[in-house]
């Protein structure tokens, strides 16, 4: 029995024996006032149509924020965020707006910019102009022998483009991973083009996806002019040809298996330019004051991202849902629920003055409750606070966070960073046996949610998870599919777990771990060839900035750092993430690879064999 179990059993009776007497007033264990009920009402709000999706920057993400300073205001919790208040503030990418130059001429003919042509966000600002050339999907797959580029020289002109693939559209097909238009115009630029136009495949140019001019998370342009263009003008282009529509193209590659790309008399002299607006956001932050003269400056800080998708965009997994608020009640209305709930649970463990007064310090160490936004554009938020903390980051002790607690299954639990610090999995184990969940253990302080960062920067990490779901992403994760009661049992682990972290007579110790990072969601499939790299979303620069790399990956063995930039990799480009992923997966475990970078500023080539994930 641990020192801490003790002491609760000895409040409990100390409770019951002060309850009972007519000058008190009556206790109760703090864990009681995590009720599955509060955890519905936390959630129906922060998932409720008026906050519509909760997209950072946007107002429904600042209702959310309101919501949750208001509660930890009503719990007693002190400001941690900045200047005396509970706000950090931070900037994101609010939308993409038009520039001051944008045309696109087809042989001398302007088309109107909205009605029959569009920049698409990552594009590049810039002109061009050239011959235009029909390049099919603008696909290059060599696995399935098929290059829409074969025997086509694109060098210094402009290319024209069907959406999607060879077998259609069918997001199951085999070319899915090439369907991505990031993917098409960083293989354009591969070959030389200069420009790339994407022909819509609704028949009204404002109904399809290449007609909006929506932002794009990831830092960095496309390194190539990109924009979408109305189908009729394609197709009346690719018609002066001979070989009929797009369509009637496209049918022609499903069945034969073979690209039907060339050349058009045509000469195209466009310009693109699109600038990012910029907004702000915040994460929440509250406090609550360790009572160790010795320990209480230490923090353990508790985590959840409160922001999600606002109405779609390019994270949506139901694009053609776009427009719908995405509810995100498991992802993370479920977490941040989570964190109010614990939030409220330590106030009322910390303002039991009689237990103080008995037992020494309820609350040993301090603990630092954080509600992320931005987490959807790339652990925006977690990153902001990590580079500026609001508390001595030296004196954080460790990070637990919460990210989709909500539909747990068969009473199991993911932990994820269990080998972050060996006494993680004895210590949630032994917590466990009073709650009873089936606890599954990873190892790994890396993942796509807001410990990556912490675990990067060198803190002990612990990650709660319940799993993925077909809901994921789209506007189906509502809050009646919430499991309350399987939350409220995840939050028992949760604040026995943290509650023992805080009491540690010494912080946890720090361990690197080798990978196995249990996925969020559903998407395309995995990476074949494994490198080990952890990209760091929140700067905009050309390339790939890494927070880190995995222990034992292949690209700590090839000396690859945190802090590098990744500009080249196999002799491609690297000018963003969409870059780096294309050019990853465009290679086998086992094969050798150069990979160029920028480390401090100065450039260095290393060679990598890849490797597959275990």
């Amino acid at each position: 029995m641990t020192t801490r179990l003790f002491a609760r059993i000895f409040l409990v009776a100390f409770v019951f024996l002060i309850a009972t007497s007519p000058l008190s007033w009556a206790h109760k264990d703090p864990i009681a006032t995590i009720r599955e009920d509060d955890v519905i009402r936390h959630i129906q709000v922060l998932a409720s149509d008026s906050l519509e999706g909760r997209r950072s920057g946007e107002p429904g993400c600042a209702k959310a924020a309101a919501y949750i300073e208001s509660e930890f205001k009503r719990f007693g919790l002190l400001p941690g965020g900045v200047n005396g208040t509970f706000r950090q503030p931070f900037d994101v990418v609010a939308a993409s707006e038009l520039g001051d130059k944008n045309y696109l001429k087809i042989d001398g003919v302007e088309l109107s910019i909205r009605e029959k042509w569009m920049p698409l966000s990552y594009t590049q600002t810039g002109e061009a102009e050239g011959q235009l050339v029909f390049a099919g999907f603008g696909i290059t797959a060599p696995d399935f022998d098929y290059d829409d580029y074969a025997g086509l020289d694109v060098k210094g002109k402009i290319v024209l483009l069907m959406k999607y693939g060879p077998e259609g559209e069918d997001p199951q097909n085999r070319y899915n991973r090439f369907f991505a238009i990031r993917y098409k115009a960083m293989n354009a630029r591969e070959h030389g083009a200069l420009g790339v136009l994407v022909a819509a495949s609704e028949d009204t140019f404002s109904y399809d996806a290449v007609s909006r001019l929506r932002h794009d998370w990831a830092p960095g342009d496309a390194g190539i002019l990109v924009a979408g263009v109305d189908l009729a003008a394609a197709n009346s282009i690719v018609e002066k040809g001979g070989r009929g529509t797009l369509d009637k193209i496209a049918i022609g590659i499903a069945h034969s298996s073979k690209p039907n790309s060339f050349e058009l008399s045509v000469e195209v002299k466009f310009a693109t330019s699109v600038k990012k607006r910029l907004t702000k956001t915040d994460n929440v932050i509250g406090l609550l004051p360790g009572d160790d003269p010795k320990v209480g400056s230490e923090v353990v800080v508790i985590g959840a991202h409160y922001d999600h998708l606002g109405r779609g965009g390019p994270e949506s997994l139901s694009p053609k849902e776009e427009g719908e608020v995405h509810h995100g009640a498991d992802d993370n209305a479920s977490g941040t629920a989570g964190l109010l709930e614990l939030a409220e649970a330590f106030a009322y463990d910390k303002f039991q003055k009689t237990a103080i007064a008995l037992l020494g310090p309820v609350l040993k160490r301090s603990v630092l409750f954080i509600a992320f936004s931005g987490e959807e554009e790339g652990t925006l938020g977690s990153s902001f606070f990590v580079k500026n903390p609001t508390v001595p980051f030296e004196k954080i002790t460790a990070m637990v966070n919460m990210d989709m607690i909500g539909r747990m299954k068969d009473s199991t639990i993911i932990v994820q960073g269990a080998g972050t610090s060996p006494i993680w999995k004895e210590l949630v184990s032994g917590v466990n046996k009073e709650i009873g969940l089936k606890v599954k253990f990873t190892d790994d302080g890396y993942g796509p949610s807001d410990h990556s960062p912490f675990y990067a920067k060198e803190k002990p990490v612990l990650f709660f998870f319940s799993g993925s779901h077909s809901d994921y992403h789209k506007p189906s994760d509502t809050w009646d599919k919430i499991n309350a009661s399987g939350e409220e049992q995840i939050l028992m682990l949760a604040y026995r777990t943290i509650d023992e972290i805080q009491y540690l007579d010494t912080p946890p110790a720090y361990v690197r771990t080798k990978g196995d990072s249990v996925r969020m969601g559903g998407g395309s499939g995995e990476l074949r060839a494994y490198l080990g790299t952890i990209p760091d979303y929140s700067e905009e620069l050309v390339g790939v900035k890494l927070s880190g790399v995995r222990e034992g990956s292949p690209a700590e063995k090839a000396g690859i750092k945190g802090g590098d930039v990744i500009v080249r990799f196999g002799g491609k480009e690297i000018r963003n993430i969409y870059d780096y992923t294309y050019a990853l997966g465009a290679h086998k475990p086992g094969e050798k690879v150069e990979i160029g970078l920028l480390r401090e500023g100065k450039p260095l080539t290393v060679s990598v064999l890849l490797d597959r994930r275990r």
